[in-house]
């Protein structure tokens, strides 16, 4: 049996810790980068024949689809063939350089690949066997960072290795050590591994939720299958799976855009597997047995109240840099995404100080190119700086609709924020340059940014102090639909048909996920643990953007922030050292000041200008522009989900109200274009 009890994820290495260079010389505060390649990283072989080690290669961002079947029959293989690569077809933005599929009597594995390192052997799916293990085949998406670590361990257990990828590695240790392989692993994953001689079916997806996974139950043939996929139009392609809208989960998107609720997604059926999580399928039996199991969820750090904050500042410059130099492994050219805010001027100036992220990519609105003040103009003063290769996207109005239908016609969901739009032409502008891209998605839910939002939760606490109460997970949950929801709750039922309405009633899946998380989290009288819900709910809706929005164009994005051994120190550090109040010197008000222990690990690169500026990232003014988008409103489908009275305010006045015309807008668009 390959599913073992579960291990806590093994404390790191000092040797890692020893890779670091000091912080006093990391960088000068003029920020020359290292002289190395203009265009790319030093090569990851190069480097590491060196160091005499094993070079630390990664695969690269792809994606994954197939299906297995419970029932043991025989099957047409050739038929199986064909309807997995119908479906990796519908990812092939994900995985364009090359597509294989392997097919057994119990599953259909396929993989689309984008090929950024060890182009000849890096070929998925992979199968292996660790002498002290069972044979496997694998197939994941996303990056393995301390693969190198892993393959020495193995090595000593006799294991062989044929390639230099971290497939290789990653299919081994699986082999070696079933699924006590996972808390191991560091990186941004989502695998599915089927054991032959067990007839085992294993999908897993990393800590944080970076890489996407998602699958269904569905009938052949009154056969049971399970269909599983990086994206849901791979799912939906399956012949035996039913396309039906999840009228719960489009409720709670009008109240809150995001594209999961826990697992539920906006399908009927479809789920997402929850990040830290494996599903466990014994293909052996006559009916389907799904077990889902936690392997390593967001580590629940107790705060070190004794801890100075020059101290925070050094702990977390040394895992950010480590981060950020664990993330730099490739062959081919790394851009970094740069909005001219503290995070991507962070992981930008990082990059080229190690001889990396030669070329930058801004993107802003139409005027924002000439306009003093806006992203594209502080990104330009960074850039100049670090002497960067610098990239400016202007999305235009007339272009805005376009793109923004071609995402959900390809992706199959609704978007998430307008922000998706410009990542998207980003990436485009991209593609031509690099394959992989830096971005700073977790340093505000780790380090203490939003900060009118912490000022709202420290409001409500202090609430609740004066009146003697602590508040309960529940009520905790209804505070931030009320504070931070694009609807009102009551509004939303409005929004909807009368089939839909009876639906959103029944199953209130925000209330319920969020009061799960504030249990899981602890007292929720405590502002520790609300950031602790924010780092779960918010940065996983992030970070599922970024990844789509990147992909859509073949691009692989890379967050350091979001890594676990960054979010393992964040959780030790205490609140009071992340932000604190400034007084005005003129007026009496006081203004709540974010991310001070990151800005302080950083200060010899942050420019002032950066450091105080308000949060910002790559903003288009779709507010205005949705009224050119009024026409989607139109369809069957659309109507089926939504109420006269919201097409109609929606059609009369969009830019008024920007917070419902945003979602209601999403799923005419979506709506329209699947059902």
């Amino acid at each position: 049996m390959f599913l073992p009890s579960l291990p806590p994820r093994k404390a790191h290495s000092g040797a890692e810790s020893a890779l670091l260079p000091s912080a006093n010389r990391l960088l000068s505060k003029t920020l020359q980068p290292q002289r190395r390649s203009a265009d790319s990283c030093t090569s990851a072989v190069a480097l590491a024949i060196a160091k005499n080690e094993p070079p630390t290669r990664a695969l690269g961002m792809c994606g994954v689809a197939g299906f297995a079947s419970w029932s043991g029959s025989s099957r047409d293989r050739d038929e199986d063939r064909r309807v997995v690569h119908a479906m990796l077809q519908m990812i092939a933005h994900r995985g364009p350089d090359d597509t294989r599929v392997e097919c057994t009597s119990s599953v259909a594995i396929g993989h689309a690949r984008l090929a950024i390192l060890d182009p000849a052997r890096g070929i998925q799916p992979t199968r292996a066997q660790c002498p002290t293990g069972s044979e496997v085949l694998v197939a994941f998406n996303g990056e393995i960072y301390n693969h190198v670590e892993i393959r020495r361990e193995l090595s000593a257990l006799g294991a062989q290795f044929h390639t230099h990828g971290d497939a290789e590695t990653l299919a081994m240790a699986i082999s070696a050590w079933g699924a006590e392989a996972l808390p191991r692993l560091r990186g941004m994953f989502a695998l599915v591994a089927w054991f032959p001689d067990s007839n085992e079916l294993l999908l897993a997806r990393d800590p944080l939720g970076i890489v996407p996974m998602h699958w269904t139950i569905a009938q052949s043939s009154n056969r049971p299958m399970l269909v599983f996929g990086s994206e849901i139009p791979a799912i939906l392609k399956h012949p035996a799976v039913r396309k039906a809208p999840d009228l719960a989960s489009v409720a709670a998107y009008l109240r809150m855009p995001r594209r999961t609720f826990g697992e539920r997604t906006l399908y009927e059926g479809i789920r997402s597997l929850r990040p830290g999580h494996l599903l466990h399928a014994s293909l052996s039996e006559c009916e389907p047995n799904v077990q889902i199991l936690a392997f390593n969820a967001f580590p629940l750090a107790e705060p070190q109240e004794e801890i100075s904050f020059a101290d925070a500042a050094a702990r977390v410059r040394e895992v950010v840099v480590e981060s950020i130099v664990k993330h730099l492994q490739s062959d081919v050219p790394i851009a970094s995404l740069l909005s001219g805010g503290v995070d991507s001027t962070i992981i930008a100036a990082i990059a080229r100080a190690h001889g990396c992220g030669a070329s930058t990519f801004a993107a802003g609105a139409e005027g924002d190119d000439s306009t003093a003040g806006t992203d594209v103009a502080h990104a330009r003063d960074v850039a100049r700086r670090l002497r960067s290769k610098h990239h400016e996207c202007i999305v235009r109005r007339g272009e805005f609709l376009r793109r923004w239908q071609h995402s959900i016609r390809t992706l199959g969901v609704p978007l998430a924020t307008p922000n998706e739009i410009a990542i998207g032409a980003l990436a485009q502008s991209i593609q031509p340059h690099a394959k992989v891209a830096l971005s700073g998605e977790g340093a505000d839910e780790l380090f203490g940014g939003y900060e009118p939002a912490i000022a709202a939760i420290q409001g409500f606490l202090d609430h609740a102090h004066h009146h003697g109460t602590r508040p309960s997970a529940q009520e905790a949950a209804a505070f931030h639909l009320d504070a931070f929801s694009w609807a009102p709750g009551a509004a939303v039922s409005e929004l909807l048909a009368p089939k839909a309405r009876l639906a959103a009633r029944l199953e209130p899946l925000l209330e319920q996920e969020l009061a799960h998380r504030f249990e899981h989290a602890g007292d929720a009288s405590q502002l520790e643990t609300h950031l602790a819900v924010q780092q779960e709910f918010n940065l996983l809706n992030l970070l599922e953007r970024l990844n789509s929005s990147l992909m859509l164009y073949g691009v692989e994005g890379r967050v350091p922030f979001s890594d676990v051994r960054v979010l393992e120190v964040a959780r030790t550090i205490p609140a009071s050292l992340l932000f604190a109040e400034h007084a005005s010197g003129t007026t009496c008000t006081r203004t709540l000041v974010g991310k001070r222990v990151l800005k302080a690990a950083f200060a010899d690169v942050l420019p002032p200008a950066i450091a105080t500026r308000p949060k910002a990232s790559f903003p288009l003014p779709f507010q205005e522009w949705m009224a050119d988008c009024t026409g989607v409103l139109e369809g069957e489908p659309a109507r089926a989900i939504l109420s006269s009275a919201a097409i109609e305010l929606v059609r009369n006045e969009p830019s008024r109200h920007w917070r419902l015309s945003w979602p209601i807008l999403n799923v005419a668009m979506w709506a329209n274009s699947t059902f």
